[in-house]
């Protein structure tokens, strides 16, 4: 999926807001995810499932 078909869907719509939105397939319209994205993860495996959370590219403020 491009970045406009991203910006059709409105997905700046929901990246706006004040709460947590999780994207499946974010890397599709990863231009558009603010800075302060939390890149997780999910895999499953031989053993069971693996999730890897990144660190956050910029320090997040407090929620008020």
């Amino acid at each position: 999926m491009s970045s406009k078909e991203c910006e059709a869907l409105g997905l700046e719509d929901y990246l706006g807001g004040d709460g947590v939105c999780l994207i499946e397939w974010a890397e599709r319209g990863e231009s558009l995810l603010p800075p302060n994205t939390i890149p997780v993860r999910m895999s499953v495996e031989s053993s069971g499932r693996r999730i890897e959370i990144e660190g956050l590219s910029a320090p997040l403020q407090p929620v008020q």
